[in-house]
Order: C-alpha cells, then structure tokens, then sequence
C-alpha cells in the first residue's frame, strides 16, 4: 500500500507543507520547518490466520524540490 502523506495543523485542518508552494528553493523552510514536509508512507500488508496485518512499514519524507515547490 502506498500513500501520500500531507501533514496538517491540528486546529484547522490547513496543510503545513503549502509553506514550500512558489519557493524556488524550499532548503532554508524545510530546515527550519521538518514538520511540514510531506512523506511516503508504503506498508506491506500480510493476511495471517485470515486477517490483514502490516508486515513491513516505511515512512520516508519528501526531498524533493519539483514536488514541494508545485502549487
């Protein structure tokens, strides 16, 4: 299973990682803001005993320049 990942604030729902929309280069936000950068969680999912389980489980966040900086 693979998903995308968009963190968001608590409060009103809006997505953090808006911050790096329009930014040429996004470096500087992203150190100073790791908590909005998005990831991609992937899962691997195994049926045991007829019921599904995650097996395996990776989260790793977005570096990417083109896909932060797309508005």
């Amino acid at each position: 299973m693979k998903i995308r990942q968009r963190p968001a604030n608590r409060a009103d729902g809006a997505y953090l990682d808006e911050i790096f929309h329009g930014q040429e280069d996004p470096a500087e936000l992203m150190a100073a803001h790791p908590e909005a950068v998005p990831g991609t969680p992937t899962c691997v999912l195994a049926k045991d005993d007829g019921v599904w389980r995650i097996a395996a489980a990776q989260n790793t966040q977005v570096f990417d320049v083109e896909t932060l900086t797309a508005g």
